[in-house]
């Protein structure tokens, strides 16, 4: 970057400036991720799937940095295609401390549609483990999922989307 060393020291050495993160693409959010250092980060990210990570799906990008930075999440906000956004979310089994607001829409353009039902896909029956005792809101929208695997004690808000009439 062309700013001062003053400013980029400041910049740099300051975590709570990389805590959001918005990313349409994952190339960066590493990056952001290490200068949060241990200030829990807010990651809104649409999933897009990738042709050539097809044979191989856990190879994408957004699989292995959702999946490693779990552990200092405090909200995750995904929205993408059910097939790219079906795969980050099964690797959602990790303990998840911090995160507070857990939101996954899954939609087949820039703006949610009903999907096809048989084109869902699940969340996992250990989402998180189990043990995310920080998460207060979930709202999902296009994902069944069964409800033993939201049974989280502080839980105070559950936003699975009323169905439509089409």
């Amino acid at each position: 970057t062309h700013v001062c060393k003053l400013w980029r020291d400041t910049a740099l050495n300051n975590p709570i400036l990389w805590r959001d993160i918005l990313s349409f693409g994952w190339q960066s959010v590493d990056v952001f991720v290490q200068r949060a250092k241990s200030v829990p980060v807010v990651i809104h990210s649409v999933v897009t799937p990738r042709p050539r990570y097809s044979q191989n799906p856990q190879s994408l990008p957004d699989v292995e940095l959702v999946s490693s930075h779990l552990d200092h999440l405090a909200e995750l906000k995904l929205r993408g295609h059910p097939s790219a956004l079906g795969t980050v979310v099964q690797t959602l089994t990790s303990t998840a401390p911090k995160l507070s607001l857990l939101e996954l829409v899954a939609c087949a353009s820039e703006y949610p549609v009903r999907i096809e039902s048989g084109t869902c896909y699940d969340l996992p029956h250990n989402l998180f483990n189990g043990d995310a005792p920080n998460l207060k809101r979930i709202s999902i929208d296009n994902l069944s999922f069964y409800w033993a695997s939201l049974a989280f004690s502080s839980l105070s808000s559950l936003s699975p989307p009323i169905p439509r009439r089409w």
